[in-house]
């Protein structure tokens, strides 16, 4: 029988029973028990049905705790204040806690009773309490470590009776971490001024030209050593003026980063900084082949694996456990800083440095929150070099949009121009994008030199598509006022123009020793501004017409082969300006060495490539400077030499440099370079006959 119609029609003299207290019969009938005033303590359900009214059972039924299981003191919190605990789900909870804490001491986890994970970052160790001891109960979480020598990767949460796995906290993980590098840096340590004007020299001739951290002008060495020390020893080995000491400290960086970062997967902020620092300078260490690209895309996985790539969460998520849900453990999302913001960036201007340089990888694709942190360097007035880090990044997505390819057209095989080069529409569009980012810069950011010459990089980029396309065909070249040969013979002219701004700014503002600084990404860009010049002298030297156009004008302000040779003299002084000692008890040459015998051997190339009978100004003193080197090498008597394939040509510029001796390991350095086996292709050696794809301006906004 239903209650709600009896409780419809209770008589006044009927009241609810208190909650607990229904009689056993009402309550396995799962009605409402109302007491009767006066009906001899019956309810009115029996008293109506005139059965026996029994009276609830006043205890509830508790299974009986095992043996081995300990229990609760008396003076516990929650059962001094809750007389009615379950102490069955107690019991039970203990037990599961002593045997987890049985298991992870058979594992062979160290006991560190002493250690303060939680409040202090450097230190910590993993911590086991006993199973019958007060901390047991009381401690919110315990972190433990499945091995001696590794992080802790869980902790048990034992708040509010409740077992969980989670996480352990960053701050542990990054002082263990912290710990280990420093012992895998112990033999490279130096302190004092020495130290100290390393990193100062680093601010002034690293920084500058790549900022990727700030690193204030009052930090000491010993500061930052303490702080990031995988970043510092970095730091120490691209600015030591030793080569013996800068090689035995790579061995030291390689080491780390394939023990520490690949093999035991670690992921701290001062090791991915460290790899972007390694990854910049990589050309400091390059001998046979490049590894941009491995630790580009080593670094790009650990950003990911601290989520660096993304905002952070404002809303909680959820999981299944054994069948049911329950929420993640609440951490306390502080939002995203300037650090980790410039950091992202830095990663993402290492992927598009390897697809600028080798063309094997596109970028990292660009997302709004990368918008979001471009937009937050464009603003950060404080800090300059956060300014001159936006242009750049900017300045890399402008070139992308150039040269990354359409996935439609990678695969093409057409020769049609329009196919190869990007339309006029696209042209000024980004020609436009980049005046706009120009104009948008303080007047002291725009006069940097290091912008100016990201700018014009940039620039020379989406110009020098001109020369993808063909010339005007014979009915286009019959017509005096034919539009397309004139906007062809504009294009080219502003060609040569931003490839003279290019050369003025290179050569007349950097110094010798600022090029001690320069990062892997500026030998690209000088390799574009030598082909793109060299390409400007070869329009019209093969039998292609050019009406209009002053080849000769062109070649006299543009001398390729001076260039090469002002930045021969500039790299060979670069070493006695930086005060690099070359003192490598082996054969191994440093990158300050060779990097006069590469440009030496671009010029080769380039003068093999220049058709039979054609003359450009520079090469008159082809004949001494080929003779020089023979007379240097043969005093020397390196026995380590021969001559580049490169130079077995017929042609009779080609052989001016076939007695040219260069050493095995520059050969070696230069065999796997695609940007020099293959200089003259749209794009290079990927085999892409389309070099662009439709642009996304959702960047645009953020500029």
């Amino acid at each position: 029988m239903s209650s709600g119609p009896a409780s419809a029609t209770m008589p006044e003299t009927c009241s609810p029973a208190p909650y607990g207290k229904a009689c056993l019969g009402c309550s396995r009938a799962k009605c409402k028990c109302y007491t009767m005033s006066n009906g001899n303590g019956k309810c009115e359900r029996c008293h109506r049905l005139g059965k026996v009214c029994e009276p609830p059972v006043q205890m509830r039924k508790k299974r009986k705790a095992t043996e081995h299981s300990p229990q609760p003191p008396p003076s516990h919190a929650s059962a001094s204040a809750d007389p009615d605990l379950d102490v069955s789900s107690t019991a039970r909870l203990e037990e599961k806690l002593d045997s987890l804490v049985s298991l992870l001491r058979s594992q062979g986890v160290t006991t560190d009773q002493s250690s303060a994970v939680q409040a202090n970052a450097a230190g910590s160790a993993s911590r086991v309490i006993s199973p019958g001891s007060d901390a047991s109960r009381t401690s919110a979480a315990y972190p433990c470590e499945p091995t001696a020598n590794l992080l802790p990767r869980v902790v048990l949460e034992t708040s509010d009776n409740n077992i969980s796995m989670v996480r352990a906290t960053l701050s542990s993980e990054n002082s263990q971490t912290l710990q280990l590098v420093m012992q895998d840096i112990a033999a490279h340590v130096i302190s004092g001024p020495a130290a100290d004007e390393q990193i100062d020299n680093f601010r002034r001739y690293f920084l500058i030209m790549f900022p990727f951290v700030r690193i204030p002008p009052f930090m000491t060495s010993d500061e930052l050593r303490h702080q990031s020390p995988f970043l510092w020893l970095n730091i120490i080995c691209v600015t030591s003026k030793s080569l013996a000491k800068q090689f035995a400290m790579e061995e030291t960086i390689w080491s780390i980063i394939s023990r520490r970062v690949v093999t035991q997967r670690l992921a701290t902020m001062d090791l991915l900084l460290g790899l972007i620092c390694f990854t910049a300078w990589s050309h400091y260490f390059k001998q046979d082949r490049p590894f941009l690209g491995m630790l580009s895309n080593l670094a790009t996985s650990v950003a990911f694996e601290l989520n660096l790539h993304k905002d952070v969460r404002t809303n909680v998520s959820w999981r299944g456990k054994f069948g049911r849900l329950c929420s993640e453990q609440a951490q306390k999302q502080v939002p995203r800083t300037l650090d980790e913001r410039r950091t992202m960036l830095a990663v993402w201007s290492l992927t598009s440095w390897c697809w600028a340089a080798y063309r094997k990888a596109e970028p990292m694709p660009w997302t709004s929150y990368l918008s979001s942190c471009l937009r937050a360097m464009s603003e950060n007035s404080e800090y300059d070099l956060d300014m001159v880090l936006a242009a750049h990044v900017k300045s890399h997505l402008i070139s992308n949009q150039v040269t990354c390819s359409s996935p439609d057209d990678a695969l093409g095989d057409s020769d049609d121009p329009s196919t190869t080069t990007p339309p006029s529409v696209l042209i000024k569009a980004l020609l436009r994008q980049l005046s706009d980012v120009r104009q948008a810069l303080p007047p002291h950011i725009q006069t940097h030199k290091v912008v100016q010459l990201s700018l014009l990089t940039a620039e020379l980029t989406v110009r020098a598509t001109c020369l993808n396309v063909a010339p005007p065909d014979a009915r286009e070249r019959s017509s005096p006022g034919s539009n397309l040969r004139i906007q062809r013979l504009r294009d080219l002219e502003a060609t040569v123009i931003t490839t003279e701004r290019w050369r003025d700014v290179f050569f007349n503002e950097f110094s010798s020793a600022d090029l001690a600084g320069v990062p892997a990404d500026s030998l690209s860009q000088f390799t574009l501004c030598m082909v793109v010049a060299f390409r400007l002298a070869m329009v019209g030297a093969d039998g292609g017409d050019e009406p209009g156009w002053d080849a000769e004008e062109m070649r006299r302000r543009i001398d390729v082969f001076g260039l090469m040779d002002q930045a021969y003299d500039k790299l060979a002084a670069v070493g006695s300006a930086a005060g690099i000692v070359a003192d490598s008890p082996g054969p191994r040459l440093g990158i300050w060495q060779k990097s006069p015998m590469m440009f030496r051997m671009m010029k080769a190339l380039l003068l093999a490539e220049l058709p039979p009978g054609m003359t450009l100004p520079g090469m008159e003193t082809a004949a001494e400077e080929a003779g020089h080197h023979r007379h240097h090498h043969h005093q020397q008597q390196q026995p380590a030499m021969r001559t580049p394939e490169s130079m077995d040509q017929s042609n009779e510029p080609g052989d001016v440099f076939a007695g040219m001796m260069v050493p095995d390991q520059v050969l070696m350095t230069m065999a796997d370079e695609p940007w020099l086996s293959e200089l003259w292709g749209p794009s290079w050696d990927t085999g892409q006959q389309s070099a662009f794809f439709p642009v996304d301006f959702s960047f645009s906004d953020q500029m």
